[in-house]
């Protein structure tokens, strides 16, 4: 569905615009954080509370959503 919805609207990447969300901690339900682990060298959303990690699903951490308004 995704794949062909977005060769309809030729949106290159729309797969990363409907991942980019808020992860919450499953431990102590803080936010978490993208950050670099160096010795694996993938990216992992850690609490900065109970030091909890888990591995990224998705590399889109940041969606800008613009709104273009043609005349």
């Amino acid at each position: 569905m995704v794949a062909r919805l977005s060769r309809h609207l030729n949106i290159p990447n729309i797969t990363c615009m409907l991942q980019a969300s808020l992860q919450f901690c499953s431990e102590c339900n803080n936010l978490l954080y993208p950050k670099a682990d160096p010795h694996r060298r993938i990216m992992v959303f850690a609490c900065r509370i109970c030091q909890y990690e888990e591995a990224s699903e998705s590399k889109c951490v940041y969606r800008n959503d613009l709104l273009t308004v043609t005349k």
